[in-house]
């Protein structure tokens, strides 16, 4: 069976071995679709008018009980943040621990949950500490959906401490990897241009990709953040300047494969990790060089608000880890300096 490139869409062979497509749209009827191939104008159109039915057809019923978590999950997956609010990636994660939560206790009643049973769903994963976390996400997003629809008086979930994670995600470049990396790789190849844009702009390897040319005006790149929805405006540094300037326009896209096509996410990520192995550097990643900005800003003296002008970060505490850092180093520094003296 191929795997379907269009969203829903849905092949199989009946009993006959004659094939047959449908759109297979979440929670309704299935639609019938033109055995064709997906990039043939028709398929398309059809596509098109059957995605147009199935976003303003009626949903099928619950198979929750009401009142139950079952139907609360029915409830958030059809709100507008769960919906459009969100990132598919994260929708994505999320919708995984809703499927978890409503096999393991979707048929309990949703009033009585409180804190201990939120804790004793949690516990099934204290040896993965960041899906525990994930899962907990998970739970504040319902008991909000919850409140907002008047279900629910307060978040219990919020009551529900975080779990502590050792891990301390991806590591950060040193100085001496950032120059090894600029070694092997000279301004004007598309690795380079890559690594710059990362370093320069301190943004995550999805809004990289998305990059365009027309993004740039007067020195200043403008983009919207995919994660944050956030815009974020961004002085062009001398060294990302000189890069750009001798990188080819292609395409719309500053990132592109060979071919002149934008380049995925994930597809980045992998093409990027093959560059530092080339380069001779160890387990260093796209996202890293999001942290090494962040360092190299704080080493600066730049402030947590200043910082998370040109990261676009929506959390204050994540960035206050860098200026933390930055300063005890400076003061360390002034204090052997008088020790020296």
């Amino acid at each position: 069976m191929a795997r379907p490139v269009l969203k829903y869409v849905w092949r199989m062979r009946d009993r006959h071995g004659k094939e047959r497509v449908y759109l297979r749209y979440p929670r309704r009827p299935l639609i019938a679709l033109p055995a064709l191939p997906e990039t043939s104008l028709e398929f398309q159109e059809a596509y098109r008018v059957a995605m147009l039915k199935a976003e303003n057809g009626t949903m099928l019923p619950s198979r929750s009980k009401e009142g139950t978590i079952g139907e609360i999950l029915d409830l958030t997956m059809k709100s507008h943040h769960y919906r459009t609010g969100i990132t598919d990636l994260y929708r994505k994660r999320l919708r995984g621990h809703f499927d978890a939560i409503r096999e393991s206790v979707g048929h309990v009643p949703f009033d009585v949950v409180r804190v201990p049973h939120i804790r004793k769903n949690l516990s099934h994963l204290s040896d993965r500490p960041h899906e525990a976390e994930m899962r907990l996400k998970a739970w504040r997003f319902i008991f909000a959906e919850a409140v907002k629809a008047s279900r629910a008086d307060q978040n219990f979930a919020s009551d529900v401490p975080w779990t502590t994670v050792k891990n301390k995600g991806f590591p950060s470049w040193s100085e001496e990897e950032i120059s090894a990396y600029e070694d092997h790789w000279k301004v004007g190849t598309p690795q380079r241009t890559a690594f710059d844009l990362l370093l320069h702009t301190g943004q995550r390897r999805k809004d990289i990709c998305e990059m365009e040319w027309s993004d740039i005006k007067d020195g200043w790149i403008t983009i919207i953040q995919s994660k944050t929805k956030k815009q974020v405006d961004i002085p062009i540094s001398h060294a990302l300047q000189a890069s750009l300037d001798v990188t080819p326009k292609i395409a719309a896209t500053i990132i592109t494969t060979k071919f002149g096509k934008p380049r995925s996410s994930n597809a980045f990520g992998e093409w990027f990790r093959s560059s530092v192995k080339e380069a001779g550097i160890k387990d260093r990643s796209a996202h890293g060089l999001r942290k090494a900005a962040a360092n190299r800003l704080a080493e600066a003296g730049c402030s947590v608000h200043e910082i998370a002008s040109i990261t676009g970060h929506t959390s204050l505490k994540e960035v206050e880890r860098y200026t933390k850092s930055a300063s005890q180093r400076r003061m360390a520094q002034k204090a052997m300096q008088r020790l020296d003296k």
